[in-house]
């Protein structure tokens, strides 16, 4: 089992409040919610339920609000036995992102960023003497301008006590500086992002390389591109490794990929080789995605039953 001090997400936790529609209307007209329902959410709880569910115990850097959202989502860190040593108490507002569910699985989301949160010293000193193995952020926590700078400044203090940096951009990749964009992705070890996010930065930075060409693989990188129901291709300087989805029917992709990225530190952290860490994170993001819900309950037997049963070992 990994310690706490191997797996570090940074970012703020928050609500999913769900509101599931057979389709989505034409804009201006109307729609019935067939079904509505909060979870406590968002990618870094999301991929950090996923590492607790295969037998990790990650620790999470992150503001907890005392409003009633913010007690709800520490009582229920708590309950889930989570550590507690990198939450820190704030006043405001907790964020909350409104998840349009239609039948087909579909998801839209719509975020309210609840209080300006800063990164404090008193933050940043705790996480560096977590000193962990892998270091886990979205591209949803670069998006404040204010607290972009001193999460790149954390980053760099990570890397340099000896951690690794895995980036998972997030779909409003675009929205997040240039220059903040640009300094993380030299930090970054692990790079996981979605086809469609991979080619909007290298719009958006205008590379003249892509994100996947040898020149910037080098250094032992290592970039892995989310399909979903494509399954997923790992690129290094050895070459690409491409691995096969799960077939299993997917009735909500909320939190898939942020499940697919726990799966891949768990693993990665816990020494499996690269094809073996591949299937794991592709079946977790599987087993999340056919279920209600940012988060499943699962843990690492039924994800290896599920390879066992789809892969030709």
């Amino acid at each position: 089992m990994t310690s706490f001090q191997d797996i570090l997400l940074v970012g703020r936790l928050l609500i999913d409040r769900y509101y599931m529609l057979k389709e989505f209307p034409a804009r201006g007209q109307d729609a019935v919610i067939t079904n509505s329902f909060e979870r406590v959410g968002g990618c870094t709880f999301n991929a950090a339920a996923t590492i607790k569910n295969l037998g990790g115990n990650p620790l999470i850097l992150s503001p907890v609000c005392s409003d009633d959202r913010g007690r709800w989502i520490k009582s229920t860190l708590l309950e889930r036995n989570f550590m507690d040593e990198l939450l820190f108490p704030m006043a405001g507002d907790t964020e909350y992102c409104v998840v349009l569910l239609d039948g087909e699985g579909e998801r839209t989301f719509l975020t309210y960023s609840g209080s300006q949160f800063l990164l404090s010293d008193e933050m940043m000193q705790a996480a560096l003497n977590a000193r962990p193995a892998y270091v886990h952020l979205s591209g949803y926590s670069l998006i404040e301008p204010d607290n972009a700078g001193r999460i790149v400044s954390l980053l760099e203090n990570l890397k340099a006590a000896g951690s690794k940096i895995f980036f998972d951009p997030s779909p409003l990749c675009t929205e997040i500086d240039r220059e903040v964009l640009q300094n993380v992705l030299s930090l970054t070890d692990i790079f996981c992002p979605n086809k469609t996010e991979k080619q909007a930065i290298e719009q958006y930075l205008d590379l003249k390389e892509s994100l996947t060409s040898p020149a910037n693989l080098n250094a032992g990188r290592l970039v892995v591109i989310k399909n979903g129901a494509r399954g997923a291709t790992a690129y290094t300087s050895d070459g690409p490794i491409a691995v096969s989805p799960f077939p299993l029917n997917s009735v909500d992709g909320t939190g898939a990929g942020d499940s697919f990225a726990g799966g891949l530190l768990f693993t990665l952290a816990q020494g499996y080789d690269l094809i073996q860490a591949l299937r794991t994170a592709s079946a977790c993001g599987a087993l999340t995605a056919s279920r209600l819900g940012p988060q499943a309950d699962f843990n690492l037997q039924d994800v290896e039953l599920l390879i066992q049963k789809n892969v030709e070992l």
